[in-house]
């Protein structure tokens, strides 16, 4: 099987032109290296096989069909095409424990249930203490708000707790959201405390981008005014 799969990538050549691309450009751009990454990876996966119309793989939404079907013999070719991509973007001692599933959508599965960690409280918890630990420092606003938006990702994917109705829905937003201003504003350096202060000050309570947005400009101002 992982003779055929390296042909695959090899060829490049799937379902009329589709995936028909060079060899170095039929990788996905990241390495499943364990949990750490996985929320990542995941997405990453994701949009490589949308953009080759090719995500249905790893859903139900490709079912194999009867082996009489003239269909089966694309099908084929497609589903090792996207097992290759798969197995390719994993660390080697990581990959080699799913050469023996059939379909891509049996390794995506199998991958999603050993990392994914959906509801985990520990890896709940230790998200929330990467984000108490997390400051601006030597990073520019930029920077330091798109680590803090990497982890509040990673904290919704793994949040189990969701609203029933829609008031109760908007409710909660409002609150997470006015709780990551805090986070993003409580992370700040000491040469921004007036414009942090004044952040805190707005009514009606400014939302994490219009925080974000109100820091950068006025760290723009410094950088570009002041010696």
């Amino acid at each position: 099987m992982a003779g055929d799969m390296g042909k695959i990538v090899e060829s490049g050549s799937v379902r009329g032109g589709v995936v028909s691309e060079h060899p170095s450009l039929t990788t996905i751009p990241m390495k499943l290296n364990g949990a750490d990454n996985y929320l990542q990876w995941s997405r990453a996966c994701m949009f490589f096989l949308r953009g080759r119309r090719l995500h249905d793989y790893v859903t139900d939404l490709k079912p194999m069909p009867a082996v009489t079907d003239p269909a089966y013999s694309q099908w084929d070719v497609e589903n090792f095409t996207v097992m290759s991509w798969l197995i390719g973007s994993m660390e080697s001692t990581i990959g080699q424990g799913y050469y023996m599933f059939d379909t891509a959508e049996a390794i995506w599965k199998a991958v999603a249930h050993t990392y994914s960690k959906t509801g985990n409280d520990e890896h709940v918890y230790a998200i929330r203490m990467k984000l108490r630990a997390t400051i601006q420092g030597d990073l520019s606003v930029g920077e330091y708000y798109a680590t803090l938006c990497r982890l509040w990702q990673e904290l919704d994917h793994f949040q189990e707790y969701q609203p029933d109705c829609a008031k109760d829905k908007t409710a909660y937003m409002k609150s997470i959201d006015k709780e990551r201003v805090m986070d993003f504003l409580g992370g700040l350096n000491d040469t921004l405390d007036v414009v942090r202060s004044q952040v805190l000050s707005r009514d009606p309570f400014p939302s994490v981008r219009e925080a974000y947005h109100a820091v950068d400009r006025e760290e723009t101002r410094r950088r570009t005014m002041l010696p």
